[in-house]
């Protein structure tokens, strides 16, 4: 019976391992796309390659710090879009987190609001 433990634990690690390896190589593809200024008062935070029915976090940072949070659900085809409208002018930072945290991209933009 020990004989056998001793066996699963090599096995226990090597499937640890291939997995965190999927898990990695699935969020190798991944992509987001922050626009650098938005247009018609408008921005579309963009991204890809992620799996179907995932639930992402997207952070928009006001130029005076003020944070807002918006969830996103991946579509079918691996990708979702977050239309922002942007009220003050100036620099927005924006960060797109998975369900545990982990930033996955973003960028800034700034916003030039119409006279």
């Amino acid at each position: 019976m020990q004989h056998r433990a001793t066996h699963l634990k090599p096995l226990a690690s090597i499937l640890l391992a291939a997995c965190a390896a999927l898990s990695f190589s699935a969020l190798a593809d991944a992509w987001v796309s922050v626009p650098s200024t938005s247009s018609a008062g408008k921005l579309a935070v963009t991204g890809g390659g992620f799996t179907a029915g995932q639930i992402l976090s997207v952070e928009v940072t006001n130029p005076v710090g003020t944070r807002a949070t918006l969830s996103r659900t991946i579509n079918s085809n691996g990708r979702f879009t977050a239309t922002l409208s942007p009220m003050r002018g100036g620099m927005y930072s924006v960060d797109v987190k998975d369900s545990a945290g982990g930033r996955i991209g973003g960028g800034n933009f700034i916003h030039m609001p119409q006279p």
